[in-house]
């Protein structure tokens, strides 16, 4: 084993570097101030690098104590810089991963100190028994936080909106880890093209980040083993790969920057790309431009909307998309097709996928619209309907006191009947005619 270093005092210190170290001292009253502040390991060992002639493994000539202290100022002003908004992601977190496990669980501590909420997968265990650990030690035992000691005096109960504002980040990217896919999906489409996964490394790298900056480690040079994933920025930027795997912005600081650009974007910051095809393009410049008339929300503009063509994919990678598509983009001759608009599911199978017609038409049980196979099998369903309401028809039956009902497009008309309304109800079989 290496002998250990002896102690020095600081003008002992400072002769090291003078004699030994081939290191310019101009000032050593300066010079011992900045130790008695810094410490020898913290400024020398910290910065040594740039400045050292890697053979005598000695300061290069000329360089003087000054450069080494402006090189850890400069890395004291990026350590500030980067904190402040790695604080604002740590804070977003907090604030999403109390809200959203709430919004299923409730507000009582049992449920966040209860592993069957949580993911119990094999791979998860070591972390998520760690993580109620410390979970427990905060809500159960601490002493030292005002807000948690009035909860769990008055309420015998500390919410995990208050529990988080004592959670270091490391809680929260650990608590991430651990949440059912659910809440992991609700917490990263707050964000801008990142994926429950994706977020996960983000967070991973960033922690380790925040940490550096927190503790006035060196942070210009600084490396993760962990990586960020792979972005639309790295293939824009043209960076160099090493192999498969990027070169720089993966790991280091630059990763930092890559992670801000999609961790602070919110899903709501106006340029995720509305797209739709030519007939649709029609209608909602109609939409646009007669609503204009009546109201200046937003929520009728549609002047911003474009046109789908093959140039827009980097555009739709990189801010996101909202697309319509109509059953002729899904089905040709009656059949799933996967040309068109359809290819875009392919190119983007990550998308959350929402279909709105009759669920019948996605199962593939109706002849000559079978969506079963041009519709992805994880789609979200929420039904949007311009049919009337049972009360919405008879209130306008009443209203116009009809002479003869036709019922049409509806399963069973004779279902007209059990609306008790005073009028002649005809239900009419294909191709039949009715005189009036």
């Amino acid at each position: 084993m290496a002998k250990g270093k002896p102690f020095l005092t600081y003008t002992q210190q400072l002769d090291k570097l003078a004699d030994d170290k081939n290191l310019v001292i101009n000032d050593r009253d300066y010079a011992e101030s900045v130790l008695k502040r810094i410490s020898y390991y913290s400024l020398i060992s910290g910065y040594k690098k740039l400045l050292r002639n890697p053979t005598t493994r000695k300061f290069k000539d000329n360089t003087t104590f000054d450069e080494i202290v402006a090189l850890y100022k400069f890395d004291e002003n990026l350590r500030g810089l980067f904190l402040k908004y790695l604080l604002q992601i740590e804070q977003a977190m907090c604030s999403m991963a109390s809200y959203y496990f709430v919004q299923k669980h409730g507000d009582n501590q049992s449920e966040y100190l209860s592993a069957a909420n949580y993911n119990q997968s094999a791979k998860r265990a070591a972390t998520l028994s760690g993580l109620i650990r410390i979970l427990r030690d905060l809500a159960v035992n601490s002493k030292g936080y005002v807000h948690i000691n009035h909860h769990r005096a008055n309420y015998n109960n500390v919410p995990l909106w208050v529990l988080v504002r004592v959670m270091t980040f490391g809680n929260i990217s650990k608590m991430y880890q651990c949440f059912t896919q659910d809440l992991q999906y609700k917490i990263s489409m707050n964000y801008s093209n990142i994926k429950e996964k994706e977020l996960m490394q983000f967070l991973s790298v960033l922690t380790k980040f925040r940490n550096v900056c927190a503790h006035s480690d060196r942070l210009f040079s600084y490396e993760t083993k962990d990586d960020i994933p792979d972005t639309v920025i790295h293939s824009k930027m043209g960076i160099a790969k090493n192999g498969r795997q990027y070169i720089y912005g993966k790991k280091d600081l630059f990763g930092v920057v890559i992670a801000f650009r999609h961790a602070n974007k919110s899903i709501d910051d106006g340029k995720r790309l509305f797209v739709h095809d030519d007939f649709q393009e029609k209608i909602l410049r109609c939409v646009t431009n007669e609503t204009k008339k009546y109201t200046s929300s937003k929520y009728y503009d549609f002047s911003e909307s474009k046109n789908f063509n093959q140039s827009l994919f980097d555009e739709m990678k990189e801010n996101g998309f909202c697309l319509l598509l109509r059953n002729s983009n899904l089905l040709r001759d009656g059949k799933a097709t996967k040309s068109g608009l359809a290819k875009l599911m392919y190119k983007f199978p990550d998308s959350l996928f929402i279909y709105s017609q009759w669920e019948e038409y996605a199962k593939g049980t109706i002849k000559g619209m079978d969506l079963s196979k041009a519709v992805p099998a994880d789609y979200k369903y929420l039904h949007t309907s311009g049919h009337a309401t049972e009360d919405e028809l008879k209130d306008v039956c009443n209203l116009i006191k009809p002479g003869i009902i036709i019922p049409i497009h509806r399963e069973k008309k004779s279902d007209f009947g059990k609306l008790g309304l005073p009028y002649p109800i005809k239900p009419l079989r294909s191709g039949q005619s009715c005189e009036v």
